[in-house]
């Protein structure tokens, strides 16, 4: 199926660094759409240093402010308009002129919602629920990571139409046939194992996950991701008393790739509000991890009905603890239940079909 490149599409996103998941995904998409010379225009609402870690919300209004100029002169040469907005409270509002700017424009515009932030929001500013249902109602498309996002979004707002498009790997993050047989060794190796790759937030259950692997000889864990101010201190603290738990930093795709690719288990016990579709999750699925997770409903979506239930955990230290163990036990077994699900996650999670059905919201 080829691309109509015809149609010529402004992608106003927060690009970036490309150093978080949805200015990776924004630059991921972008690259992917040039490279098959997709006619796309690019504005970051969010440049000169107004994204990111530590941003004051003044520096991120000043640049949304200042690039709207940018995105107005554009917008007379464009066909239709994609959004991927930040959907906190200061996100949505300092997007509303160019929403207006579409409409007074009669230009299409689809909107990506990544995660639940949207539905947080609305559920915390009752005064912004009509503002919020006029520009969800007024777009051509609403994207959602996942069906019961899709279904939670439309049950609250009660207007707009939504389609379901997933997150994505890309294709180095995908175990080949020749690395399956490596895995395999890798998942049988003692100690096991584990990685997690987020954001170091105690919602995320990187403290619950430290405090379930503890010393314990058996096990290795592997933390990649940034740090948060809030919770530096303590971080650092925990890692000291064990010496078979190892922080990475920030890491590259390449160094996230061996990380995967030398992990049995993939472990992410969040209770992050907003928590939707990781897309460092689809990347362990698709590298044959055997995944541990919280029931929330994006990462439920995401593993399926196929996958065994028995590895998602609640956010405590003792479920964590006995789900390891067990795992540790059953590893070859566990990892022979899901390696036949391999290619097609895989399939559903290609960063070609992932463009394409971006494109088909925008441009249909």
């Amino acid at each position: 199926m080829k691309y109509n490149t015809q149609i010529k599409i402004l992608m106003i996103a927060a690009f970036g660094k490309g150093d978080d998941g949805m200015s990776f995904a924004s630059c991921t998409l972008r690259d992917e759409w040039q490279e098959n010379n997709v006619p796309v225009t690019c504005v970051d609402f969010f440049d000169n240093g107004g994204a990111g870690v530590g941003v004051s919300a003044i520096n991120k209004i000043r640049s949304t402010f200042a690039n709207k100029r940018l995105a107005t002169e554009l917008m007379d040469d464009c066909d239709a308009v994609y959004f991927t907005p930040k959907l906190s409270l200061l996100g949505f509002i300092s997007l509303i002129g160019y929403y207006k700017l579409c409409i007074k424009k009669d230009k299409p515009y689809s909107l990506h919602i990544h995660g639940r932030a949207l539905i947080d929001t609305y559920n915390r500013y009752v005064w912004l629920r009509p503002i919020i249902r006029k520009y969800i109602s007024k777009a051509k498309c609403n994207i959602a990571l996942t069906t019961k996002l899709k279904d939670e979004m439309l049950t609250l707002f009660k207007c707009g139409h939504f389609d379901v498009v997933g997150n994505f790997a890309q294709d180095t993050m995908m175990l080949n046939e020749d690395e399956k047989q490596e895995k395999l060794e890798v998942v049988n190796n003692t100690p096991m194992q584990i990685c997690y790759m987020s954001n170091i937030i105690e919602s995320k259950g990187i403290f619950e996950l430290i405090y379930a692997v503890g010393s314990n000889e058996h096990y290795t864990l592997k933390i990649a991701g940034r740090v948060f101010p809030d919770e530096k201190e303590r971080f650092e603290e925990c890692l000291k008393s064990h010496e078979n738990i190892e922080y990475l930093g920030f890491v590259t795709a390449q160094q996230k790739r061996q990380l995967l690719m030398e992990s049995a288990v993939f472990c992410l016990p969040t209770r992050y509000p907003t928590e939707a579709q990781p897309i460092a999750l689809i990347e362990a699925l698709c590298m044959g991890c055997i995944i541990v997770a919280t029931n929330l409903p994006g990462i439920v979506d995401t593993l399926g009905e196929k996958y065994p239930n028995f590895l998602y955990v609640e956010k405590d230290i003792l479920t964590i603890r006995i789900t390891l163990a067990n795992i540790f036990k059953n590893k070859l077994k566990m990892y022979n239940k899901i390696s036949p699900l391999l290619n097609s996650y895989q399939e559903q999670f290609s960063l070609e079909i992932f463009a394409r059905k971006i494109h088909d919201c925008v441009t249909q």
